[in-house]
């Protein structure tokens, strides 16, 4: 019996941005209409005071815009991340179960999410230095670093099994997250429907990224290092990825720097559940 094809890993591989460019191509237009439609969008709405930057009567279209654009990308992330990862299993069944597959096995749909991730985290890296609430030094850095390692992992072709979760995957916290950002810009009404969605957001939120962003994202990033680790001191890279055993050390650093971002803002979720509880103030989570 021939193996199956996506049991066996290959020596060559083909540059990734080149073979997406197309892909990438397409990717930017969608949401540079998309947050062309948010800022049309967020004409019609009157964000709070707070965030006006004088008295008069203003709008902030520029703020509904980028959410607006963040939530499509976390909605297709999440569904097509947790149909892959969660219910079909492909990480466990269209992989061979070794080190080396693991880190050198080629996974279409993966690289597709990784090509999606570098387009998204590049977007978001040239729009929001011009936007005052998500240009903060933090914000920045997580995009830029989430940005080149997507690069590096799409144009490198490694580590195709561990894309899905951290490129997708781990934004499934991000949704309820923006609907608790845009109830901060857009207070909503007493008794509303946005109102009761805040209600709604605020647990699910301190779940969801209790679980993706913390406990999976811990056990992942461990199996990670563990799978770089060994193909780096066994000398494996040279036969799958030559001259390319940087792009191993690049991931694995900026999954461990990514990780004390996440632990980071997992104490500011912390201090915002104790401030419900309370009924104290506390700090604001952006992640």
């Amino acid at each position: 019996m021939c193996p199956s094809s996506s049991t066996i890993i290959p020596y060559t591989y083909e540059r990734g941005f080149k073979k997406k460019k197309v892909y990438i191509a397409k990717i930017f237009s969608i949401l540079s209409l998309l947050f062309v439609l948010g800022y049309y969008l967020g004409t019609f709405l009157t964000p709070s005071p707070k965030f006006c930057p004088s008295e008069e009567p203003c709008t902030r279209p520029d703020l509904f815009a980028i959410e607006f654009v963040c939530l499509s990308c976390f909605l297709y992330m999440s569904y097509n991340s947790i149909l892959f990862w969660q219910v079909r299993q492909v990480q466990r069944k269209e992989f061979p179960a070794t080190t080396l597959g693991r880190v050198f096995s080629l996974h279409t749909q993966s690289q597709n999410m990784t090509a999606f991730s570098l387009v998204f985290q590049g977007w978001d890296l040239l729009v929001t230095p011009f936007i005052p609430e998500f240009a903060t030094p933090i914000m920045l850095l997580h995009h830029v670093l989430a940005a080149f390692v997507s690069y590096v992992a799409l144009e490198y072709q490694i580590f195709n099994y561990y894309a899905m979760f951290y490129f997708a995957l781990s934004e499934v916290s991000s949704i309820p997250l923006v609907v608790l950002s845009l109830s901060k810009y857009y207070p909503p009404q007493e008794g509303s429907l946005f109102e009761m969605m805040k209600g709604l957001a605020e647990p699910l939120f301190a779940i969801t990224f209790s679980y993706y962003r913390v406990f999976l994202w811990t056990q992942i990033t461990y199996k990670l290092w563990q799978d770089g680790i060994y193909v780096i001191r066994m000398k494996l890279v040279d036969s799958y990825r030559p001259g390319k055993t940087w792009t191993l050390y690049v991931i694995l650093f900026s999954a461990l720097i990514l990780s004390f971002m996440q632990f980071y803002w997992f104490t500011l979720v912390l201090s915002a559940v104790m401030a419900t509880l309370t009924g104290s103030a506390t700090h604001e989570v952006t992640t």
